[in-house]
């Protein structure tokens, strides 16, 4: 009995130094996040949060309890839990059907294009595939083959899907007509965006004349242009006015002087209009005409766009021809998270909404949200989400919350989807930039970053995973809010955090 009292207080007593140098080495890294930490500016609000995604604790965190506002970052919990709750494989259809008969190849009637929600859908950012000249090629090919060379109708766009559809109040009024802010729909079209080209001067001051916009039909009809040259050394600080159906749009503020021609892009008012309109041009450019009572009726479509002009009263009485699918969902996140594209979000917030059975306005896919985070631990019940893309001022999230969120997720079946959607900081930052940091600080290194990052005046965040050299996984929230540090200052912090992370032993 003595000898096995003494073994047991030789062991222990062996590791009394391990844990006292443990403790040492956390006081020493702590000291050291502590002292990085006091160099941001002192007017800046600052949330630091590091949290072991295994056993879910938080092993460092500075204001971690604080509510911020998290910008682009809160993408992440939009994307999440669409992901989840949507499935990575999903797509969304879009369909062109016909109402009417078909007597000696002309339709008696309209075409309709019926919306599925498919943010991409005749987009340039997914390949040939998913741009108008092939969908709308491919769609010709089925209207010849079943013999119609001429319509009697009109073609609609069908965007109702989205019935629950209403601006949000919470996104700034200098931000509603611009093409970061562009509008949710039951039928998109390019991105739900249009393109102004200008003339611009080589002397600051002079007026920018407006030259053209594409696609030729975006919905409004007259631009009231306030815009002239700024600074040399100046970019692009246009801005888009416009309210929720208005056709009206003014312009202003300033584009840097030197630049001959240049162009500025804004957010399409009525989507699913744009797309009836550009559809039936291609089809007269390609040889179907147009008569009887159409030219008068669409030349009215034209003129006073709505958001759900021209519906068949009966949609059972469509005849489905033909349709096309969107990406893969999984494809869709990995797009908003790269290029924290804000309409796309904001499609995934209403698609959430209608997967719910409601109407799909942004308060009911909040909705869904709030109850899913509630789902996951009461810590999550008193976020606060205005908007799923961020753009919003009023959205409040803590880093305890968007980490505890980030764990959750990397034990989901659906983990490896997601974590393909998040962006590597240290591979962007090889060819320099924000995230050159990054790079310079991980290159000779085994380690796995892949975050997403949030930015607004006053605002710069970044959040995600560290995988480190150790193969520990940590879920990661840094942010700083009312500050005027330039991005690059506030990645060059971040990446330091990082690095002591995954150097320090304790981790």
């Amino acid at each position: 009995m003595l000898h096995n009292k003494i073994v047991i207080l030789f062991v222990v007593c062996l590791g009394l130094p391990l844990f006292a140098e443990s403790l040492d080495s956390r006081d020493a890294l702590y000291q050291q996040m502590e002292k990085l930490l006091s160099e941001v500016s002192p007017e800046a609000t600052v949330s630091f949060v590091l949290r072991d995604v295994q056993t879910g604790k938080i092993l460092f965190e500075k204001n971690g309890n604080k509510y911020v506002i998290p910008a682009s970052t809160l993408k992440l919990v939009t994307s999440w839990v669409a992901l989840d709750k949507l499935g990575p494989d999903k797509r969304l259809e879009t369909r062109l059907g016909y109402s009417g008969k078909i007597s000696e190849n002309i339709l008696l009637g309209n075409l309709i294009i019926t919306g599925g929600a498919d943010p991409s859908f005749c987009s340039n950012q997914f390949g040939k595939e998913y741009t108008s000249d092939r969908i709308f090629s491919s769609w010709l090919a089925h209207l010849k083959k079943i013999g119609i060379d001429s319509v009697q109708g009109c073609v609609i766009g069908d965007g109702t899907l989205y019935k629950g559809f209403s601006p949000n109040p919470y996104i700034l009024w200098e931000d509603v007509g611009n093409y970061y802010s562009a509008v949710t729909s039951g039928l998109c079209f390019s991105d739900n965006r249009y393109s102004l080209f200008f003339k611009g001067h080589v002397k600051p001051g002079i007026p920018i004349t407006l030259l053209s916009t594409s696609p030729e039909f975006i919905g409004i009809s007259h631009f009231e242009n306030h815009l002239v040259t700024g600074p040399s050394s100046g970019g692009d600080s246009v801005y888009i006015y416009g309210s929720f159906l208005s056709r009206q749009r003014a312009l202003y503020g300033w584009y840097g002087a030197g630049k001959e021609k240049f162009s500025v892009k804004g957010a399409l008012p009525f989507p699913s209009w744009t797309c009836a309109m550009e559809f039936r041009k291609y089809l007269k450019l390609h040889n179907i005409s147009f008569g009887g009572n159409s030219a008068g009726a669409c030349a009215q479509y034209s003129t006073t766009p709505g958001p759900y002009p021209f519906l068949p009263e009966n949609n059972s009485s469509i005849t489905p021809l033909t349709s096309h699918q969107s990406p893969p969902l999984r494809d869709l996140i990995k797009h908003i998270n790269y290029t924290s594209d804000n309409g796309y979000t904001e499609q995934l917030l209403a698609l959430l909404a209608i997967q719910a059975g409601q109407k799909g306005g942004y308060r009911d896919g909040i909705i869904v949200i709030e109850d899913y985070l509630k789902n996951i631990s009461p810590v999550l019940e008193t976020v606060r989400i205005k908007d799923g893309c961020g753009l919003s001022r009023l959205n409040w999230i803590s880093g305890e919350q968007i980490t505890l969120l980030l764990a959750y997720a990397a034990q989901h079946p659906n983990f490896p989807d997601f974590r393909s959607t998040l962006l590597s900081p240290i591979k962007e930052g090889r060819g320099g930039g924000r995230f050159e940091p990054y790079y310079h600080q991980f290159k000779n290194l085994k380690v796995k970053l892949l975050a997403k990052t949030g930015s607004m005046s006053g605002v710069q965040a970044l959040a995600g995973f560290l995988k480190t050299e150790k193969g520990k996984e940590l879920s990661f929230f840094y942010v700083w809010n009312n500050t005027q540090e330039p991005s690059s200052s506030f990645h060059k912090s971040c990446s330091n955090l990082l690095r002591l992370a995954n150097d320090n032993s304790i981790f």
